[in-house]
């Protein structure tokens, strides 16, 4: 018999996949479709491709448009297993309350809307509960022997209903400015993950007109039902017990101001001893804990015990945990004005210069290191380090007091510029920082001697004299960080 090629011998006892597939559905009386060819595998592979990238795009249209338009799919945030993504979020707002009757209509006008408001009450006597239940609020009474922050506030999350999404936990003196729901209900109807917490704006303090800001920094204690837990006896704060990351959202239309109806001033004596007996206990608790450390050793310091506050934060620099820069730069600057309280002013600017070594970025920094070379007549470093704080804003990630720090980084460049014999730039400066602060009799005295209008050793004097306040008279930084 003659031979086949070998090219073709191998072939036909090697035939294509398509062709065995072809041949197999004749012989079976079946007809050979369409997509029976050598390109079928291919032809597949693109359409799964495309399949994949559909499925992306319409979940992609579904998070842009659909949930804002209710086509909602179920789920809650961070695994609350609350209303779906077309349901508006169940928005659950919880305190914990103790003596606070005099917060209590403030604190249900600024959270009425919301779909709970619970109060988890630690044995008052004024009244605070009777005023809370006439005005609707859920009223919870826990009994915490030794008593700490963060037990209470576990307590009160445990009293929300279970298919909460959003649980929002402020205090009786916080206030939630108008178009918060409103812009929590925004952000969940836009969102297709929707997250576990969400961060906003928070401002602490105000200057004496009650209206300008003077402290704000981001927040996190917006958070899904589930997953969350209160930590650290005093200054508490959140701890993710779910798995992976959680998603947190910022949310800069969202706004809360500290509006404490008694004076903070107040808690004095026994009342900041027991707070710092709880930072104590945070920090026995956890030593390793960065965030204990600052916290304990900024509350030493706001209580004036310098060399205490010293030792503390000069701890917390050398945690391997302490790895926020921003913060890093803060105990640095407490450090430089404890130091600067015990009448080490070389030590004090060596401290501020630490702190800026540690963060740059922001304008706090730098008027602490201007603060303390004015003090020690290190005109050239006052002035670098004011007109840099100057082209810096000041930071939002931590706390800030803005119009303080404009107001002396001003007032420090001016001093310093006249020493150097700018007096041009002396009067610039000068004049700002008395347009900041018009009743500030000091600030105005020296604009007048900038302008020459003064008789030598007047007004000069008098700025000289107030080097050791900062060079800022009463509104100097010292005054206002320990108050």
């Amino acid at each position: 018999m003659p031979t086949m090629h070998s090219r073709r011998a191998g072939s036909e006892a090697m035939p294509a996949s398509g062709a065995r597939t072809k041949k197999h559905r004749r012989q079976n009386g079946q007809k050979a479709s369409a997509l029976d060819s050598p390109h079928t595998s291919a032809a597949a592979r693109a359409l799964q491709i495309l399949l994949f990238f559909g499925c992306i795009m319409l979940a992609w249209w579904y998070g842009r448009y659909g949930a804002a338009a209710g086509m909602g799919l179920g789920g809650g945030g961070g695994g609350s297993g609350g209303s779906g993504g077309g349901k508006p979020p169940k928005i659950c707002v919880y305190s914990i309350a103790l003596n606070e009757v005099k917060n209590v209509d403030a604190f249900m006008d600024h959270c009425q809307g919301a779909d709970v408001i619970s109060v988890a009450d630690t044995g008052s006597t004024d009244g605070t509960i009777e005023a809370l239940q006439a005005r609707g609020a859920a009223v919870h009474n826990v009994t915490l022997k030794p008593f700490r922050f963060d037990k209470a506030r576990n307590a009160a999350l445990a009293k929300l209903p279970s298919d909460c999404d959003l649980c929002v936990g402020i205090d009786l003196d916080d206030q939630p400015q108008p178009g918060w729901l409103e812009a929590l209900r925004d952000m969940w109807a836009k969102s297709w993950h929707k997250p576990a917490a969400v961060r906003y704006r928070y401002v602490w303090r105000f200057e004496p007109d009650s209206v300008t800001p003077a402290g704000e920094f981001m927040i996190t204690k917006v958070h899904s039902r589930r997953n969350w837990r209160w930590n650290h006896p005093a200054h508490e704060a959140l701890d993710w017990t779910g798995p992976g990351q959680p998603h947190i959202a910022t949310l800069n239309d969202m706004v809360v101001h500290h509006r404490p109806a008694n004076e903070q001033k107040e808690c004095r004596g026994s009342c900041r001893a027991n707070y710092i007996k709880l930072l104590k206990l945070g920090v026995e608790e956890d030593p390793a804990d960065s965030r204990r450390s600052y916290y304990y050793g900024r509350e030493l310091y706001f209580d004036g015990q310098w060399e205490q506050a010293i030792v503390e934060l000069e701890r917390y620099l050398t945690l391997p945990s302490a790895q926020w820069r921003e913060e890093r730069a803060a105990a640095a600057r407490h450090i430089s004005d404890c130091h600067t309280k015990l009448g080490r002013h070389a030590e004090a600017q060596a401290a501020a210069q630490r702190g800026v070594a540690e963060w740059d970025g922001t304008s706090e920094p730098w008027v602490a290191l201007a603060r303390t070379a004015w003090r020690a007549q290190d005109h050239k470093t006052c002035r670098r380090a004011a007109e840099r704080a100057l082209a810096l804003a000041p930071s939002l990630a931590f706390a800030s007091e803005a119009a303080h720090w404009e107001l002396e980084a001003h007032d420090n460049l001016a001093l310093c510029a006249y020493y150097l014999g700018d007096k041009e730039t002396a009067l610039r400066h000068g004049a700002k920082a008395a347009e900041l602060a018009p009743d500030d009799k000091r600030l105005q005295e020296n604009l007048q001697w900038y302008r020459g209008d003064k008789q030598a050793g007047t007004a000069g004097s008098d700025a000289s004299g107030s080097s050791g306040d900062g060079g800022s008279g009463s509104q100097g930084g010292q005054s206002s960080a320990g108050s």
